[in-house]
């Protein structure tokens, strides 16, 4: 089923009687190469054996209806063409064409043009200089970067302008606080070469400062203006300032960005103490990084228990107990009142909210975040009182001409029957960015279908969550102190609205799979059922 393209000789991989019906193989194909075989309603097709993203095993996965997703993040891939449908993620499957004798051997042949390749981007047009329109993209994060690979997929042929206020081209924020001493073009998406090829303008360390939605024009910092056709908004967060003396010290950090992370890398050595200050996700990754690079690491947490939020408050105190365990030490329920200075104006201690002092020479801060919407005042779009945007089903705003997405979208949430939320998520503003994209060029022809996935993996463990709610209880199969579950998270209906793992592989990417299938599932779903529940998923 993939399309026409000069092909390789057939190799001989296997017997068509290898694959069940609705089923998947993975085989040996060339160079250490492995190919997946998937069988569905009768039709064999051959795709790459692993997800573009991190490499998980895509034999591991989730088959539905005419797609697979990944066992680890959840990214979804077309078992026909291998194009990503679903993120996270960038790239698509190599997708083989299959030749089957009569004796029921099984010819895989390969593009020439992705012979060498363990992946591929998806075809792209350029720009057509007889096309006199403009689409422009503001915010150079993973929905704006997204958006304009999109544009171009989806043979959108006028200008496309990225306007990013970072001096970096779109990158994998996720690593930021995964990572230090890491250089950026190995986060970038795409290097410059790329959007170059492609005809994508890049207008870096660049904000809009005005949008007049009636005239269609929108105001840059550079003093530039420009008309559109349409625009697809996805400025995201900035960090608000927390009210803590001495927070302009040398060594502070507010993290949000790659300079913040490149602060970092500059700033510690293996004699450094390390404060983290919160209590979120970002914090632990962060703090889980430095750990193996410093003399110490201290996460002073401003609630109970550090990750809850993410987490619960079951989940988060065995990985309390896994951070002390991993020489993390944990002051909870506390904050930092002051920055104390040595004298060359570079932190040496910090105060907390207790009036105890402890040695710091590098205070990473994970902030709260507002929405960078303020400039869309008297747009004529309305802000909502968190400066979040209501879109419909399309990501299209009240203006026809715009479309939001990412973290400043107040957008429907298919997996909890359409409701409006803001969700801050990495993989969710990806998605956001290709929808939007492709009602750009074509006008209502992409329904939103939002079926949240987080992910973190913390010393070596990898915890999943798909689903999104408050929850009043909480069931756990498995072994929650050796962090080997499955947890499934209910609210006071009985549904369920989120499930969890812990080195658990694909049992959370089938629950977003039944999600995004329109199935719930509740208490008596989940109950002593030895995970009955994931036979519900539709495979053909």
């Amino acid at each position: 089923m993939c399309d026409d393209y000069e092909y390789t000789d057939p190799i001989v991989v296997g017997n068509e009687r290898d694959v069940p019906d609705n089923g998947m193989k993975q085989f040996d194909f060339i160079d250490s190469k492995k190919v997946l075989l998937i069988k569905q309603k009768g039709q064999l097709y051959a795709v790459g054996s692993n997800c573009p993203h991190y490499g998980a095993p895509l034999q591991n996965g989730v088959l539905s209806e005419g797609r697979i997703r990944c066992p680890w993040h959840g990214a979804c891939f077309d078992i026909k063409t291998g194009d990503i449908e679903n993120f996270p993620g960038l790239d698509s499957l190599l997708c083989y064409k299959v030749e089957i004798s009569k004796s029921g051997q099984v010819g895989i042949m390969t593009r020439r043009k992705d012979v060498g390749f363990i992946k591929r981007i998806r075809d792209m047009v350029k720009r057509d200089m007889n096309d006199p329109s403009t689409y422009v993209v503001v915010g150079g994060g993973p929905a704006g970067g997204i958006c304009v690979e999109t544009l171009r997929q989806q043979g959108y042929a006028g200008r496309i302008i990225l306007i990013s206020k970072e001096a970096y081209l779109p990158y994998d924020r996720v690593k930021i606080s995964k990572t230090t001493n890491v250089k950026i073009e190995a986060l970038q998406y795409r290097q410059q070469e790329f959007y170059d090829e492609y005809d994508i303008e890049t207008f870096l360390n660049v904000e809009a400062t005005k949008v007049a939605g009636g005239e269609q024009t929108i105001t840059l910092s550079n003093g530039i203006s420009l008309q559109y056709d349409k625009m697809f908004i996805a400025t995201g967060c900035a960090p608000i300032i927390p009210p803590i003396t001495g927070i302009d010290l040398k060594n502070v950090v507010i993290i949000r960005t790659y300079d913040d992370l490149a602060a970092i890398s500059k700033a510690k050595d293996e004699t450094t103490n390390a404060v983290c200050l919160g209590s979120s996700i970002i914090t632990l990754e962060i703090a889980q990084t430095l750990i193996k690079q410093v003399e110490s690491v201290t996460i002073v947490g401003t609630t109970d228990l550090i990750g809850n939020e993410f987490l619960g408050d079951v989940i988060g105190e065995r990985v309390l107990r896994l951070f002390t365990d991993n020489r993390v030490t944990v002051i909870p329920n506390s904050g930092v009142s002051e920055v104390l200075p040595n004298m060359n104006g570079e932190v040496e201690k910090v105060m907390l909210i207790n009036y105890n002092v402890l040695p710091c020479n590098l205070l990473i801060i994970d902030a709260d975040v507002s929405l960078n919407t303020n400039f869309l005042e008297g747009s004529g779009l309305k802000l909502n009182t968190d400066g979040s945007i209501d879109t419909n089903i399309y990501l299209r705003t009240s203006i026809e001409s715009i479309y939001v997405g990412g973290d400043i979208a107040n957008a429907p949430v298919y997996s909890i029957d359409n409701e409006f939320a803001v969700i801050r998520n990495y993989q969710i503003a990806q998605n956001h960015g290709r929808v939007a994209a492709i009602n750009m060029v074509k006008s209502r022809s992409k329904i939103l279908r939002t079926v949240p996935f987080f992910f973190t993996k913390l010393f070596g463990k990898s915890f999943r969550f798909s689903g999104y709610g408050e929850y009043t209880n909480l069931i756990i199969e498995g072994d929650l102190e050796n962090l080997q579950f499955v947890a499934y998270f209910i609210n006071n209906a009985d549904k369920v609205v989120r499930v969890g793992s812990c080195d658990c592989n694909a049992v959370v990417a089938k629950f977003a799979e039944l999600q995004s299938q329109g199935f719930s599932l509740t208490r008596k779903d989940v109950e002593n059922t030895e995970m009955a529940w994931t036979k519900l998923i539709k495979t053909g």
